[in-house]
């Protein structure tokens, strides 16, 4: 049984998400928020403390999906480029099931407070993806030039711009033209055939 608690702040997520997918950050108002969600403006506040923390929240939300996916995308992978392929195609994937209110998340970064707050979303991320690169290293199958921690760092920027191309800038371009181009452009990069 879901406690009142987590029911309560449930249907204030979903009545806000439906708000900013409707209007936007700056469209969207408290008062309609909890309108939709049936409860109180001060019930609102007990949970969040501005529209912008439930950007933030999504923004969690999205990047515990995108890596929970690619954990077990590369964990069912046979090798490193497959491990490339399902990985790009189940991130942009998750980022996907995000797109009504993508725009939103993605434009409201800068408003993190401490950088380090989103620095730490996206830690667990880019150490698996670090780690592939160095087991890819050991077996001879991607490039030992490479810094893994630096390639990481870059490759999980380019996933997630690509899923803001994909479902934002341009979103009339096929999802599944992102997902080949990318994992083409990761698998030279890395040297992977």
């Amino acid at each position: 049984m879901v406690s009142k608690v987590a029911d309560r702040r449930e249907q204030l997520l979903a009545a806000a998400r439906a708000v900013l997918a409707e209007k936007g950050l700056e469209g969207a108002r408290v008062s309609e928020i909890v309108k939709r969600a049936g409860v109180s403006q001060g019930t609102f506040y007990l949970y969040f403390p501005s529209k912008v923390s439930l950007v933030e929240e999504f923004n969690r939300q999205m990047h515990r999906d995108v890596q929970r996916a690619v954990f077990e995308a590369v964990e069912r992978a046979g090798s490193i480029g497959e491990a490339i392929e399902s990985s790009v195609k189940v991130a942009l994937e998750e980022m996907g099931r995000y797109r009504d209110i993508l725009g939103v998340v993605i434009s409201r970064l800068g408003f993190y407070e401490d950088s380090a707050r989103l620095e730490d979303l996206e830690l667990p991320y880019r150490q698996m993806v670090s780690r592939l690169i160095e087991k890819g290293q050991e077996m001879g199958e991607v490039d030992l030039s490479l810094d893994p921690q630096m390639t990481a760092r870059i490759i999980v920027g380019l996933i997630e711009r690509a899923g803001a191309d994909c479902y934002v800038y341009e979103p009339s371009l096929p999802a599944d033209r992102f997902v080949a181009e990318v994992a083409r452009f990761i698998r030279g990069a890395l040297g992977v055939r």
